[in-house]
């Protein structure tokens, strides 16, 4: 049984002024074993940060379900859902931003570890330690979040997860408000995290390259659907969507060691339509006029690689 599993989840944020709403996911399916290291991937607008504010139950879902560790999060009651937050944790995309201004750095870790019952000497124990852990000296415990550089910022952000223990991780894009130095930092030790195989991550990025060395499996967003999946060597060496595959060809460190047949697409992001069939037709030059009746559907191309379209038989070679 996966540690997470999204199963038909539609998320709707509903018009202030009109009847309809905006589709933020449409009918996505994803699941997360333990131990392991997903990746989510597209551009800004296909509904990455949504799926992960999602998958924590932080946003109630239109339809569909989430289930963590077989209990579907959508029926459990404020007080389970609370004692539920320490066994699943998220690192946010801004450092500064999702620490308290007021809390010290102790506070912040401290508030965190009343989840678990842990006081006194116990608690400073395990705060000195989780900040050990994430590379910062425990004398900055006093300090508060405009004391601290973005660095310094995140990995607080990190040790306030980490701290708990937690079976679940979910990094919403932790490293895109960062200097490419310290970047580079992070992601060294958060790739040592994924590598030990304790716990289960999922990792929300636009950065291919990242994505390609720390997750075991990858699935590419567009438009709040899911249009391919697979395991990380076999979705970067034979990417099968024509969506995947203009992802790959726009970051030029890839060409070669994974895109021998790059594309580009023919419009911009503003000019897609979701409405009906495949939501790629307006961008995609391998458009057919049966592609606007298809459905949305995943097919298993074998290997757990699996892409939605239903063309893929003819264009994979071009």
């Amino acid at each position: 049984m996966p540690l997470l599993d999204i199963s038909d989840l539609e998320i709707v944020y509903k018009s202030r002024f009109t009847r309809g709403g905006h589709h933020a996911l449409r009918g996505v399916n994803l699941h997360v074993d333990r131990g392991e290291t997903v990746g989510v991937v597209g551009e800004s607008g296909s509904g990455k940060s949504t799926l992960a504010k999602a998958a924590l139950n932080l946003i109630k879902p239109t339809a569909g379900s989430i289930t963590f560790d077989g209990r579907d999060l959508s029926q459990l009651k404020a007080g389970t859902m609370r004692s539920l937050r320490r066994r699943m944790q998220m690192v946010f995309q801004d450092p500064i931003e999702s620490l308290n201004p007021r809390r010290t750095v102790a506070q912040t870790l401290f508030d965190s570890l009343k989840l678990t019952g842990a006081r006194g000497s116990e608690a400073a124990d395990r705060i000195d330690a989780a900040l050990t852990q994430m590379g910062l000296d425990p004398t900055l415990r006093s300090r508060r979040p405009h004391e601290l550089s973005g660095g310094q910022a995140q990995r607080v952000g990190l040790a306030r997860a980490l701290v708990l223990d937690p079976e679940l991780v979910v990094f919403d894009e932790p490293t895109s408000a960062l200097d490419v130095s310290v970047q580079a930092q992070l992601l060294e030790l958060i790739r040592s995290l994924t590598e030990d195989g304790r716990r289960a991550y999922v990792y929300i990025s636009h950065d291919l390259g990242t994505v390609r060395g720390i997750c075991d499996r990858v699935a590419v967003m567009y438009l709040g659907e899911i249009l391919e999946e697979g395991p990380t060597k076999e979705l970067f060496s034979n990417p099968l969507h024509p969506y995947t595959r203009a992802l790959l060809s726009s970051v030029h460190s890839l060409h070669g060691a994974c895109i021998a047949r790059p594309l580009e697409l023919s419009r911009d992001l503003d000019e897609a339509d979701a409405s009906a069939g495949c939501s790629l037709v307006p961008r995609c030059p391998y458009a057919a006029p049966d592609c606007n009746a298809e459905g949305r559907g995943l097919i298993d191309f074998g290997g757990g690689h699996r892409a939605a379209c239903g063309r893929i038989p003819e264009i994979r070679d071009d």
